[in-house]
């Protein structure tokens, strides 16, 4: 009997959340470009992106902060139920951090710039909130996407796509991080104006945290399964077999398989026809041990009962009843016509 192998599977994945983060992320990113045209006051190569959320349309870019929160909710929600590794849950828990920051910079609007302290109190939320959410999401990322591959079945398929997305934010980060040690931090903290780049290298950073959100989230929507799929999937799923059948000479191993309720009833009827019906199977035999000189006439074994319809599991009882009735004569045996 052909057994198979289950294999269990993690929760199912929550395609709206997938979808959610997916919209949300790239939404903030076309309200950063939108916002460049709506505001040709304020030049994107060296001016942050909080600068934005003064002034004309400040309640837009206000908007795109808190919509990036929720694509990070959103992705929060998706995976929750998929990471099962200390160190995925470790990575959930400072994405939760993200969310909280991304939603306290949309709350908390910054200073004008350049900042000079000392700081007022909702400027220095956002900056407290704008640096955590900067500095952290590169470590969420790398230790999900770990967590991902281990003790998860369905995420483990992609696991060259999670691990090379594992790094992308944070070699983001890492840029924007070497670009300012080599050209921003020798101008020193007041540095601001024409030519004092600190526009363009956060927008990368923030550019490869959205490929890494939209990455993750397309590939739960790629491993969820379809309606109707359960919880556990078959690795070696039973292939059609051709039916047929043998002649039985004795119990042997070339006798066919049991394979129980493997196959369905249009195979059973069909194996009847084969096994039953076809006289090429029915085996003649003369009886035995009857004393010498008594002539026999080849004869057939009689149908008895519902043995011929059993299949499966009752088929060790028809060949039982074969052997039996080879071991005596058969009662409707007569003698050969003279």
């Amino acid at each position: 009997m052909t057994t198979e192998s289950l294999t269990h599977t993690s929760a199912p994945i929550s395609i709206t959340a997938a979808w959610g983060a997916i919209a949300g992320i790239v939404s903030y990113q076309i309200l950063l470009i939108v916002l460049i045209f709506l505001r040709p006051d304020l030049d994107p190569s060296w001016h942050t992106i909080s600068e934005w959320a003064i002034g004309r349309y400040g309640w837009m870019m206000s908007a795109g902060f808190l919509i990036s929160a929720a694509s990070y909710a959103a992705l929060f929600m998706m995976l929750r139920s998929q990471v099962k590794s200390v160190i995925g849950r470790v990575g959930l828990g400072i994405l939760l951090m993200c969310v909280i920051g991304a939603f306290g910079v949309g709350i908390c609007t910054t200073d004008p710039m350049p900042i000079h302290p000392p700081l007022s109190a909702r400027g220095t939320l956002h900056v407290i909130f704008g640096t955590s959410q900067l500095v952290l999401l590169p470590f969420a990322a790398l230790f999900i996407n770990i967590g991902l591959t281990r003790k998860n079945e369905i995420w483990a398929r992609s696991r060259w796509v999670l691990l090379w997305t594992a790094g992308l934010p944070l070699f983001g980060f890492s840029a924007f991080v070497l670009y300012s040690a080599i050209f921003l931090f020798p101008m020193g903290p007041q540095a601001y104006g024409p030519g004092v780049n600190i526009g363009w290298p956060p927008r990368f950073a923030f550019f490869t945290y959205m490929l890494w959100v939209v990455t993750l989230a397309w590939q739960g929507i790629r491993q969820s399964p379809g309606p109707g799929s359960g919880r556990f999937k078959s690795q070696n799923p039973i292939r059609p077999q051709k039916l047929g059948c043998e002649p039985v000479v004795g119990y042997s191993s070339r006798t066919p398989k049991l394979r129980g309720s493997a196959q369905s009833r249009c195979d059973r009827l069909r194996l009847r026809e084969s096994a039953v019906c076809n006289p090429n199977n029915a085996q003649s035999f003369a009886p035995t041990n009857v004393p010498k000189g008594i002539g026999s006439a080849p004869t057939r074994l009689r149908k008895h009962g519902r043995g011929e319809h059993m299949f499966g599991a009752d088929h060790g009882a028809l060949v039982w009843q074969f052997q039996q009735s080879l071991q005596s004569p058969s009662r409707y045996a007569r003698p050969p016509f003279q």
